[in-house]
């Protein structure tokens, strides 16, 4: 990566706590599901990793909980 480019991406560190605290606000409040969406994937496989033989059981009960 070119150094003029590194100094360009660079200025964008200032706004990343604002973008995520503006996404999570969003999920909240604006009914989104921006997060659900990109962590209910590896959710699933880690639960499925960590559970085994319980996880169709377990499946059922998470797919009853609001996402």
């Amino acid at each position: 990566m070119s150094h003029e480019t590194a100094v360009r991406i660079g200025q964008f560190d200032r706004y990343g706590a604002l973008i995520i605290l503006a996404v999570i606000l969003l999920d909240n409040f604006a009914g989104t599901h921006i997060l659900s969406f990109v962590l209910w994937k590896p959710i699933m496989y880690t639960t499925e990793l960590l559970t085994q033989e319980m996880f169709p059981i377990l499946k059922q009960v998470l797919m009853i909980l609001p996402r």
